[in-house]
């Protein structure tokens, strides 16, 4: 699709966006003024059928409660919505010419979808969001590229000391 023309064009580039959610992801390539969603996944949760967790406490010939653990178990979704993920770039990476990667996620996501790019993906990544945007439109994350980002100007005398110390 064609890219509206008060938006980043990426004329002569050719970038990857990856938006990422908790358990859906979509790949969308950006280049020469034209946007196309390459790809799409999504994990469903598990639906357990048995009773597992579950648990009675009991003594002197009663029963004093009964409850279920029933939890989804959440860091094996996320292993393997990550190892999704990274299957996937890899055969974009490997069938498309990527200059540049923007990664949007939500923040609790954020540090393990880094740490599980390959390095060739990661030299690539040129800049992160956070927040979910999986459901928006890719002329929204493009704006969202666009935004400038807020300059913090200090009031006072130590603040403005204290912030030359730290600058890296």
């Amino acid at each position: 699709m064609k890219i509206s023309e008060n938006l980043p064009q990426f004329n002569n580039q050719k970038a990857l966006f990856i938006v990422a959610g908790k358990q859906e992801a979509v790949f969308y390539f950006v280049a020469d003024s034209q946007a196309e969603e390459l790809k799409r996944i999504r994990l469903h949760k598990p639906k357990y059928s048995d009773k597992e967790g579950y648990f009675q406490r009991k003594g002197r010939g009663r029963i004093f409660g009964s409850g279920s653990v029933l939890e989804t178990k959440n860091r094996k979704l996320r292993k393997d919505f990550i190892k999704e993920l990274n299957n996937n770039l890899q055969d974009i990476l490997g069938k498309r010419d990527v200059e540049e990667i923007y990664l949007f996620s939500p923040s609790h996501m954020m540090k393990s979808i880094k740490k599980s790019l390959p390095a060739s993906a990661f030299k690539k990544l040129k800049q992160s969001y956070k927040g979910n945007y999986c459901e928006a439109h890719i002329f929204k994350i493009l704006k969202k590229l666009e935004a400038k980002p807020k300059i913090i100007i200090p009031k006072s005398k130590e603040a403005l000391k204290l912030l030359k110390r730290f600058r890296v």
